[in-house]
């Protein structure tokens, strides 16, 4: 038997428990055992670039911690903006929300730098069967209120007449209700009834409790009255002569098994029975906007405002916009839901496993030598500040040298494992950078070893993109080290390829980074960021024959 007037067949899930808990739940414990992971109360903040601008991941927040996640396809599926005031447009004014409060549309934010095209942002899937329980907010009673039609109730206006036939699809009962000037209507329903409905409103999302409270709260919505039919109007401020003669009316159409007002099916033409009424409100509502971004119909790729397609970012669910029109009919939302999520996962599967096989470079990797052995370093602050800042569009990461022993040539034959392990680090990285401390003019003996097994033991710096960075307590920030520095990496057995300019000296130290070893000076980050654009740029450059750089940029801040 159809679930809802609107179809034809069973297209509703159903579970066990009526609810779309044990729904996720499954659907999640299945995800995970697939290898997935799921990150709670992550919330996205901004997306990560490659170089060349295209989407590679994102950043969050989660209980004051930063996450970024790189990834080389991402989908999209953060939902709709019912929760969020500002975003709603005038064919939602008066209508109550009942959707997840975490439809806040913040996707709209951290996606405004793409300029995504977007179509039918004032498209509502609006639903009859509400009952709010605080202002601007319902609940949903759609499961009680067919019941309690199905056994013969009927809807009335403030003015105590029907606006309806109660049998009908739901979306012409809605548009009765949005036609009242109040945008409500009342459900009217004997004591066997009601006793059907009271169930199945505490199976889906009522409690005991709060119903109980709806009765005895007579000032404030929602309504809920019970009594003679001459109560339970002047309760709800109905007219009670009309009332009464629409029951009588009603009374007479189910004896006889004809309803010539509305042409109700006899199926559902139930005589009222005893002298005891109950009346709820119903409401208006909506949880789904229909409007969103537009997609590639191909795969749900993401398009912009030009039509053309933004690579590697994928939608799916209520956040594309338009997949059923401007009236979605029941359970349809779940269907895209879940068609489109498996769509858009394919295709970022799809669009991942193309750019692992065609471009497995696409992302530089960039390996970074603290060039100290001291455990407390500002220059290991400067490098996890550069990770940090420069991660979203390289793979950076930072190499200790305090475990390496002190150069010795008699154990050239010998050579301790550390040194293999970082040589071959940097013989597979794009570049490197080294940040360097000043120790009476020079560089730290402990980097001055490290560079002697790496250019007597190995010879991974041959031909590598440099790039050399440094701070200092004082005010010259290591501008004599890094003179130092460069000679030592143009040496023979080294013959590494140092950028040339682009000096990033940066003065008293200790003034420099917050708790989270992150620079806190504009200007430096700034500067820092247009040395190393730079230096990829200077990777990007280099042939095996020739070293050609960028215009020189000195600056001792």
């Amino acid at each position: 038997k159809p679930q809802t007037p609107e179809h034809s067949v069973d297209r509703q899930i159903e579970l066990p428990t009526a609810s779309s808990y044990e729904f996720i739940k499954k659907v999640s414990e299945a995800f995970e055992k697939k290898g997935g992971k799921i990150l709670l109360g992550t919330r996205v903040e901004n997306l990560i670039y490659t170089g060349k601008g295209a989407v590679n991941g994102l950043v969050a927040e989660a209980e004051g911690e930063t996450v970024k996640i790189k990834a080389k396809s991402v989908v999209l599926a953060a939902g709709g903006y019912g929760a969020n005031q500002k975003m709603r447009s005038p064919e939602s004014k008066g209508i109550d929300y009942y959707g997840p409060m975490t439809s806040t549309g913040d996707a709209y934010n951290f996606n405004e730098q793409l300029d995504l095209k977007t179509h039918d942002l004032d498209w509502y899937k609006i639903y009859p069967h509400g009952v709010e329980v605080e202002p601007g907010i319902a609940k949903l009673t759609t499961y009680a209120s067919k019941k309690a039609t199905d056994m013969g109730s009927i809807y009335v206006n403030s003015k105590g007449k029907r606006i309806v036939n109660e049998s009908e699809v739901y979306a012409k009962f809605r548009d009765a209700i949005l036609a009242q000037p109040d945008k409500i209507s009342y459900l009217l329903m004997d004591e066997r009834t009601w006793k059907q409905v009271y169930q199945l409103l505490v199976l889906h999302d009522f409690t005991e409790k709060e119903i109980a409270q709806f009765f005895a709260d007579k000032d404030h919505r929602p309504v809920f009255v019970k009594g003679s039919l001459e109560d339970v109007a002047k309760s709800a401020n109905i007219d009670v002569k009309n009332l009464e003669a629409t029951v009588q009316n009603y009374q007479r159409y189910a004896k006889d098994g004809v309803d010539p007002e509305f042409g109700r099916d006899k199926e559902f033409l139930h005589e009222y029975e005893g002298n005891t009424y109950y009346l709820i409100e119903q409401c208006a509502r909506f949880a789904t906007t229909l409007g969103g971004y537009s997609v590639d119909p191909k795969n749900l790729e993401l398009v912009n405002k030009s039509n053309e397609n933004v690579p590697n970012y994928f939608g799916a669910g209520e956040v594309v916009g338009g997949a059923n029109g401007h009236d979605s009919m029941p359970s349809m939302m779940n269907t895209w839901g879940i068609s489109s999520g498996y769509v858009a996962g394919a295709s970022a599967s799809q669009n991942a496993n193309r750019r692992k096989a065609t471009d497995p470079e696409d992302e530089k990797h960039i390996v970074s030598l603290v060039g100290t052995n001291a455990s407390k370093s500002y220059n290991r602050k400067l490098l996890r500040s550069m990770k940090n800042l420069f991660e979203p569009e390289v793979d950076f990461e930072i190499c200790e040298i305090k475990d390496l022993p002190l150069f010795n040539e008699d154990l050239l034959n010998d050579e301790p494992l550390l040194v293999k392990e970082i040589a071959h680090k940097i013989e597979d990285a794009d570049g490197v950078v080294i940040a360097v401390p000043e120790y009476d003019h020079a560089v730290p003996a402990a980097l001055k070893s490290a560079l002697e097994w790496l250019s007597c033991a190995e010879h991974p710096f041959k031909d590598k993109p440099v790039m050399i960075v440094g701070t200092s307590l004082g005010i010259q920030g290591t501008v004599r080290a890094q003179m130092n520095l460069r000679q030592i990496m143009d040496a023979p057995g080294m013959d590494a390829s140092v950028m040339p300019g682009n000096e990033f000296m940066l003065p008293q130290a200790p003034r420099q980074f917050d708790e989270n070893d992150q620079l806190i000076d504009e200007g430096s980050v700034s500067f820092l960021k247009q040395c190393f654009d730079h230096f990829l740029k200077y990777i990007e450059s280099m042939t095996p024959d020739e070293v050609a750089g960028d215009p020189l940029a000195v600056a001792n801040n």
